[in-house]
């Protein structure tokens, strides 16, 4: 049984070994019960999100390993400065230890460590639950539009160093670009524009494309620009998607397939639409449990190779729900975060 975590503090969430095994590793059992109680808007929501936050941080700190030289050489100072104060006859009023001072400083200097860390240095990390979207606007004033149940998160230091541009995408997103290279012929690192998902690896020079990596495939469509496309994981050489093109990784294959597409199709989603064009109602039912955390049960499960051709308004899950009762004549049950399709009686 869980524990009341309506009722936890910053304290009590940091502390929790089910919450640290979310954030750390994102079981797919953490993922579901995380993403149902983050849907139900318990009243400590952001309670969990800044001890979230916090968490993240401390997971990105990374330790500064001093040269072994400095070590040694400011342990026998200490040493030293204790033989001497020994050696010393005790004044009235002793003054401040040579050491104390010495200990004094590494603690002021490790403490603007962690405010650099904290301001300018780690990542940013934003993450959208079921049934959300959100844009963001990154530093360099491109914009990611990010679908349900997807995260993003991106270097802080953007501004102040000349490191390539790199997002890290769990989920879907479109991102828009920013073009800031002059010469495409001779692009500088901090002109690069790279985003990274699990699988797959996109460099951007000023572009419009959607990305969309989940159930073991991840997929790219162009919309405009130029784009460099490969795995993370395989030894292939990169391949380049023009605009109107798509390309579809399988992750555990290894294979990939390209293709013409109508980018507005992956788009869609942007504009609260599903479009389905031959989409199998398994392919649909998928996308209901990925944007809005549902377990989607068949009474009938040939109901799940059917096709369908059209749009679909995702506004909300109530208006999908209504309109595939009506399309594939089947009353759809809830019970908690199941929905179960059951045929309808004549």
């Amino acid at each position: 049984m869980r524990p009341q975590y309506h009722l936890f503090t910053i304290e009590d969430f940091l502390e929790d070994d089910f919450f640290l095994e979310w954030v750390k590793y994102r079981t797919q059992v953490s993922e579901e019960f995380w993403n149902e109680w983050i849907l139900q808007q318990p009243a400590n929501l952001s309670v969990m999100q800044e001890a979230e936050a916090s968490l993240r941080f401390l997971l990105s700190v990374q330790r500064i390993t001093p040269e072994e030289s400095l070590a040694t050489n400011l342990w026998a100072q200490i040493q030293k400065d204790i033989n001497d104060q020994e050696e010393q006859v005790i004044a009235l009023h002793p003054q401040p230890r040579k050491w104390i001072l010495v200990a004094a400083s590494i603690v002021a200097l490790l403490v603007c460590v962690w405010v650099l860390n904290t301001q300018y240095w780690g990542n940013e990390f934003v993450r959208t639950g079921y049934g959300q979207t959100r844009t963001i606007t990154l530093p360099d004033s491109s914009i990611i539009t990010l679908n349900a149940n997807s995260s993003v998160s991106y270097p802080k230091r953007w501004k102040w160093t000349d490191d390539s541009r790199t997002v890290h995408l769990k989920g879907e997103a479109l991102f828009h670009v920013k073009h800031l290279n002059q010469d495409t012929n001779a692009i500088k690192e901090s002109e690069r524009f790279v985003v990274q998902t699990d699988a797959i690896e996109v460099e951007v020079l000023g572009t419009v494309f959607n990305i969309k990596e989940r159930r073991g495939l991840s997929q790219i469509a162009l919309q405009s620009g130029r784009i460099q496309v490969k795995g993370r994981r395989s030894r292939e050489d990169s391949f380049e998607l023009k605009p109107g093109e798509s390309a579809k990784y399988d992750i555990q294959r290894r294979v990939w397939e390209k293709k013409d597409t109508a980018v507005e199709s992956a788009t869609a989603w942007t504009e609260q639409k599903l479009a389905l064009s031959n989409t199998t109602v398994s392919d649909i039912i998928h996308e209901l449990e990925d944007t809005y955390g549902y377990t989607v049960v068949l009474e009938d499960e040939q109901l799940g190779r059917r096709r369908i051709d059209g749009a679909i308004p995702m506004k909300n899950e109530k208006s999908i729900l209504f309109v595939l009762s009506n399309i594939l004549n089947v009353k759809i049950e809830r019970k908690d975060s199941v929905l179960i399709f059951k045929k309808r009686k004549r």
